[in-house]
């Protein structure tokens, strides 16, 4: 048995049955180490009375990357403690089990702390999910709170940015070419939304000070900018393609960015919505 077998066998000892602080500081080591014969400890530690122990599990747990651990993670969300919830966004960040997509976006929208609603933005940025492009931008037109010099707000169009620069990343360097759509129906969106919570969406968020509909077409064309960036430093010969729909009411706006051997251009389309 090497050192690092013996020291985490001593820490497991510790995770089970040591005092609160001897608990918090085997999960944090364990957690880093990947140690996976702890997740049974570590998921029955989500139910303990003591919050920053529940905190260090989830953490703990989202440093495993395990996606069996996913809804009970999820679960998390919901606590009490905003420290829980934050430490939740996190490691499900971490994990990249993209079925807690809708669930990070209900954090985003609803939750009462600015913290944590700032952290599921970024998060969702992370993700490489697609599906959370408009509730983003839906927040990022409606959440103003600042935290630490960040707001859901500031954070969206680079969230955004980072997830289109991801996808297109990932099919350049497939040697594949890009062409995706996103429609964006913020009244769908509220309806969705009131499934998933009993707590209206937006509810005490503060309001935009911009009109709502420049927002989608800003955050495409900061994308615009990310992906150039990479295109300049990776020549690629692979067309790039995004349309993004934007339904407000009965007219639809089409915002298209195109790149073909390094060649960009933006155009918009406004149009009467046709069911």
């Amino acid at each position: 048995m090497d050192l690092e077998e013996i020291n985490s066998e001593e820490e497991l000892k510790k995770l089970k049955s040591g005092t609160n602080k001897e608990k918090r500081q085997a999960a944090y080591r364990l957690g880093k180490r990947g140690e996976h014969r702890a997740t049974p400890i570590l998921l029955k530690m989500l139910g303990d009375n003591e919050s920053s122990l529940r905190a260090v599990s989830v953490r703990a747990l989202g440093r495993m990357q395990d996606k069996s651990t996913t809804p009970q993670i999820i679960k998390m969300l919901t606590d009490s403690d905003s420290l829980v919830r934050w430490e939740a966004v996190g490691a499900l960040e971490r994990i990249k089990d993209l079925t807690s997509t809708p669930h990070l976006i209900e954090r985003m929208l609803t939750d009462t702390d600015a913290g944590v609603r700032i952290e599921a933005v970024s998060s969702l940025g992370r993700m490489g999910d697609l599906r959370a492009i408009p509730a983003i931008l839906d927040a990022g037109a409606k959440d103003y709170e600042m935290v630490d010099g960040f707001s859901v707000h500031f954070l969206a169009k680079e969230a955004v940015s980072n997830l289109l620069r991801e996808i297109v990343v990932e099919h350049i360097s497939n040697n594949e070419d890009v062409q995706f759509v996103i429609k964006h129906d913020s009244g769908q969106l509220h309806a969705q939304l009131k499934q998933l919570s009993n707590e209206p969406p937006y509810q005490g968020l503060k309001k935009s000070k911009t009109p709502y509909n420049s927002l989608p077409k800003e955050a495409i064309w900061h994308a615009v900018c990310s992906v150039d960036h990479f295109l300049t430093n990776h020549p690629s010969p692979f067309a790039v393609e995004v349309k993004y729909i934007f339904q407000e009411g009965e007219v639809e706006r089409v915002f298209v960015f195109s790149s073909q051997g390094g060649s960009w251009w933006v155009e918009t389309i406004v149009e009467p919505h046709l069911d």
